[in-house]
């Protein structure tokens, strides 16, 4: 599987700036959902995967869930119930694991200062030459540094701001 990693940084309020990483599969968008998931859930599952393969898995199910959508994993398969969109999708539990697995791996790889650092380069580059980073979605702004897509709101007034400045908005929410 070829899987995605990615920060954004959002407008959170007049003063600050959530910054979320997380990875993504493009044959399946709605797993991005997990990123949501909290390390602890994460570790959990992965306990569950090993009691699935000895086969000593007796409970037959288990959920994970996040404001939109639903995770039932059951030993075959998963159900993920998306409440937004009134969709179920099947998908191997194998794939569900993997994508956990995986994320697990890319938020132990990374550290706070490696995130600000990737940040720091691409608002850089944005007060350099904003068009050349502004997405079609107004305010948006979007990079690939190495293998990790970088993609940032900023208002106009955004782009006057110091570096300093800048830095002191940003709140790290690492699950």
């Amino acid at each position: 599987m070829d899987y995605k990693k990615g920060i954004a940084i959002l407008i959170a309020n007049k003063n600050k700036r959530d910054v979320i990483f997380g990875i993504g599969l493009e044959e399946y968008p709605i797993l991005s959902e997990l990123n949501n998931i909290h390390l602890s859930q994460i570790n959990r599952v992965i306990d569950i995967r090993e009691n699935i393969e000895s086969g000593s898995f007796i409970y037959g199910y288990d959920e994970l869930q996040t404001q939109r959508v639903v995770f039932e994993l059951y030993q075959s398969h998963s159900l993920v119930k998306d409440f937004i969109f009134d969709k179920v999708y099947q998908i191997d539990i194998k794939i569900i694991f993997d994508f956990l697995i995986e994320r697990k791996k890319f938020l132990s790889s990374v550290n706070d200062k490696e995130i600000i650092d990737l940040i720091l380069i691409f608002f850089s580059l944005i007060k350099q030459n904003n068009e050349k980073y502004r997405t079609d979605i107004e305010n948006f702004y979007s990079i690939l540094l190495g293998n990790i897509r970088i993609t940032m709101i900023l208002e106009e007034k955004d782009i006057n701001i110091t570096t300093n400045e800048f830095i002191n908005s940003l709140h790290i929410i690492n699950n």
